[in-house]
Parts: structure tokens; C-alpha cells; sequence
């Protein structure tokens, strides 16, 4: 079995993306010098008529920064001692998510199959398939 050292999580806050994170930390408490980060990605069409910094809502950044703040707290606790990050990213979320793992060497990408609905639906089914597409390391979907 492979060991992963940098493992990236796709984050949400869905129950898929919670079972993605449990899967990462899991996984780096099989591998001692392991390290996870998670990552948010938001969306900027979805917000384009909303007066917005670049597109994404001031409001909807902060609540997904504190979102991440909680997951980052969260690692911390799981994983003492090993090396973990958060970030929140714009863009499409697909490509931002294999880019930040290529910026990041990451070699295993962790994601749910599907993400939150509604107007915080940050990742679809759509966004897995085009990780899958694009990335150039493993990515396990979480049903």
C-alpha cells in the first residue's frame, strides 16, 4: 500500500466532505511524517451579481474563512505535531483544487463525490470528474 506525505483535502461542509477529511486523517495517522491540508474553493460566478470583491460575496469569504478556520483548528487536535493548512481559494473550483495540489506537491487528493446544495453548493459531481481529469496524483471520491 502506498503511504502518503501530503494529502489535500477537498472541504465543504457537507457530510461527504466530513467523511473526506476523517478518510485524510486516517490516512496520515497510518504515515508519521504525513501532512494534510484542506481547502475550500468558492466559486465566483456564483456570486458575480453581488457587488463583491472579485466576484465572491465579503460575507460568503468570511464564513468560509471561518469555516476553515474551525477545520484547521480540528487537524491540529487529530494530527498534533505533523504539518497541516487550510486555505480558501477562488476560482473554478476543479482547477483551483488540482493547481493548489501541484503548487503543494501534493500526492493524494481527497474529495466527496458531491458537495452542499443550495447557494453554498461549492463542489459537484461536475468539480470530482474534473479533478479526476486534470490531476496528476490519486484522488479518492468519498460516496
Amino acid at each position: 500500500m502506498n503511504s502518503y506525505k501530503k494529502i489535500l483535502v477537498a472541504y465543504d461542509g457537507s457530510e461527504l466532505s466530513k467523511k473526506a477529511y476523517k478518510e485524510a486523517v486516517a490516512l496520515a495517522k497510518g504515515s508519521p511524517d504525513s501532512e494534510v491540508k484542506a481547502v475550500m474553493v468558492i466559486s465566483p460566478s456564483k456570486y458575480a451579481a453581488t457587488n463583491s470583491y472579485y466576484g465572491m460575496a465579503e460575507d460568503e469569504f468570511e464564513e468560509a474563512a471561518l469555516l476553515m478556520k474551525r477545520v484547521c483548528e480540528r487537524l491540529r487536535e487529530d494530527l498534533p505535531e505533523r504539518t497541516t493548512d487550510t486555505a480558501v481559494l477562488q476560482g473554478a473550483p476543479g482547477e483551483e483544487i488540482v493547481r493548489y495540489a501541484i503548487m503543494n506537491s501534493s500526492d493524494l487528493i481527497i474529495m466527496g463525490s458531491r458537495g452542499l446544495g443550495g447557494f453554498k453548493e461549492l463542489f459537484l459531481g461536475s468539480v470530482s470528474h474534473s479533478v479526476l481529469q486534470l490531476s496528476n496524483c490519486p484522488v479518492l471520491v468519498i460516496k
